[in-house]
């Protein structure tokens, strides 16, 4: 039974669009009692998983992802403070890509909270998502005019998943960062990456999700983060996640039930046709059983959807088209042997990975107080709290939705609003269909004659309309007269129009044009990177101080 099913009204979270602006859901005021609250919420489930309480799977699991995540960074030879587990534990996580300030503030937002409370943050690099493009975005000019400009990190790249993206060893990537300076340096901007790419490079180990994140990374202790970073991963082989994935391997009948069904409410309520948004149902096909998790061998490009068949004494993991393991039933071995098996996959060459879903499932149940997302995120997890309640029976605690923007600082200024083209719009439509209203009034002295005829007509015309079927019958063919004549009328009005309408044509053209530069001017997707560090660490330390006044009022 859903204890509690979400809101019947979807979530209204809207971009922030103005310069140095953010959303924030719930408020800053409101998380002091929120994370409390989700404390005891978590503290008080009752669930079993194998035989094991989820309160000692949640402790070994943050034990884990402590451990792990101190060791990842030591593998990229960045240093972190000493973190013995504090709680309460903050988390976000994003595509180890270049992504815009927006996502960033996740960062700086779980740094701070953390700091506040006396936490742990911990980033979460979804490496098993896939690269789908190297090349990014900038604002560029070309004669005089704000444009697009495009800059390609290496060459271009199949789609495939982050986590095996790997640098061609003919390319130089430590030229990338001369090549954004040079496009940038007509705003007269040095881009933040610059700072930080050398050492990102050197550490990259040939990936180019590393380097991408050692950069960020990197950045971020310049600017007083001291964030631990897991990958998915390296998550994906500890034995607490698999402990919690076994779980819902052997139990994927109901589990598919009320995840097609809370899938189903989230459509129904956000009035959704594709039944591919947010995600597909899981399906099935015979004996075999769709699980939301992901599937692929070391150095494919295509991850697949796992499949899997129940036996009395084994698990078949299939990709779809081959079965690519067997494990032993836990019915038969116990969890342990299991997980043992489910480790060695790796080993093996055979990436086992969560999809999204189930990441933040896992992630808000047993490794986190409170978990931070942008707005795409917190609109499908409203997924995820109806599948805590509905498979887990545990009220599922409250995320932050957060998002911000930030102009990059191009120094231009272009000020024009959709409403101003589409009032200018509607006037040449007007002046197209009824110009007699639009002559000036020279232009009324001229045509007096043909607007006196106009108005007789359309008097005659009304009259017309009065008369009945029979009489109308033998009006035909003068109202067939009077109808040409007044589209001759119109013609003759429109040429006398003709010099107004060309010059709204042309200021509609120079408007939409400064409309063009001005998505260029207000684009808030450019990688957070490429702006000034003294751009970001004004807006980051903007985002602190608003959540230490939330929190201080409280």
């Amino acid at each position: 039974m859903v204890s509690k099913p979400s809101s019947e009204v979807p979530r209204n979270l809207r971009v922030p669009r103005t310069d140095n602006s953010l959303l924030v859901e719930p408020g800053w005021k409101q998380l002091p009692g929120r994370i409390t609250a989700n404390q005891e919420s978590l503290a008080a489930g009752k669930l079993l998983l194998l035989g094991k309480p989820e309160a000692e799977l949640r402790q070994q699991a943050r034990e884990s992802l402590l451990q792990a995540a101190h060791q990842y960074l030591d593998s990229l030879g960045i240093p972190t403070e000493s973190t013995p587990g504090q709680s309460p534990l903050f988390m976000g996580g994003h595509q180890p890509t270049l992504f815009h300030p927006g996502v960033w503030v996740k960062n700086f937002a779980i740094a701070e909270l953390a700091k506040l409370t006396g936490g742990t943050a911990v980033n979460l690099v979804i490496d098993n998502d896939l690269a789908e493009s190297t090349q990014f975005t900038y604002p560029d000019e070309g004669n005089s005019h704000l444009q697009y400009g495009h800059i390609d990190c290496g060459p271009e790249i199949e789609p495939q998943p982050w986590e095996e993206l790997r640098v061609p060893s003919d390319v130089a990537l430590e030229t990338f960062s001369e090549q954004l300076g040079s496009s940038l340096e007509k705003w007269n901007v040095t881009p933040a990456l610059q700072s930080v790419w050398a050492e990102a490079c050197a550490k990259s180990s040939g990936n180019l999700n590393q380097a991408f994140t050692a950069a960020r990374i990197l950045m971020e202790r310049n600017l007083g983060v001291q964030n631990l970073e897991l990958p998915i991963s390296w998550l994906s082989q500890d034995k607490s996640f698999l402990w919690f994935a076994l779980h819902l391997l052997i139990n994927i009948e109901p589990f598919r039930i009320a995840y097609n069904q809370q899938l189903a409410a989230y459509r129904q309520r956000n009035k959704i046709r594709n039944q591919q948004h947010p995600v597909p149902d899981l399906e099935v096909n015979g004996e075999w059983q769709e699980v939301p998790f992901w599937i692929w061998r070391k150095e494919e490009t295509q991850r697949h959807h796992v499949w899997i068949k129940l036996t009395a004494d084994q698990i078949i993991l299939s990709d779809g088209k081959s079965e690519l393991a067997t494990l032993p039933h836990p019915k038969v071995t116990g969890p342990e042997t299991v997980i043992a098996a489910l480790t060695e996959l790796d080993a093996r060459n055979i990436r086992f990975r969560p999809r999204a879903l189930t990441t933040t499932l896992y992630a808000r149940l047993f490794l986190c107080d409170l978990f931070v997302h942008g707005i795409g995120g917190a609109k499908y997890d409203e997924v995820t709290d109806d599948l805590l309640r509905e498979f887990y029976q545990q009220e599922p605690p409250t995320y932050l939705a957060l998002s911000g923007t930030i102009w990059f600082p191009t120094g231009r200024n272009i000020d024009v609003t959709s409403e101003e083209i589409d009032s200018l719009k509607e006037k040449i439509r007007d002046l197209k269909y009824h110009p007699a209203d639009h002559l000036s009034a020279a232009q009324q002295t001229s045509a007096q004659a043909l607007l006196a005829e106009r108005e007789h007509l359309l008097a005659e015309q009304n009259e017309y309309k009065s008369l009945n079927k029979s009489e109308k019958k033998q009006a035909t063919e003068q109202n067939q007269h009077r109808f040409q004549r007044l589209k001759g009328i119109a013609r003759e009005l429109t040429i006398l129009v003709e010099p107004e309408q060309a010059r709204l044509k042309a200021e509609l053209k120079r408007l939409e044009s400064l409309w063009e530069e001005r998505q260029v001017q207000v684009n808030r997707e450019y990688p957070a990177l490429f702006y000034p560090a003294e751009k970001l660490e004004a807006f980051m330390e903007q985002l602190r101080k608003e959540i230490r006044r939330g929190f201080s009022s409280t």
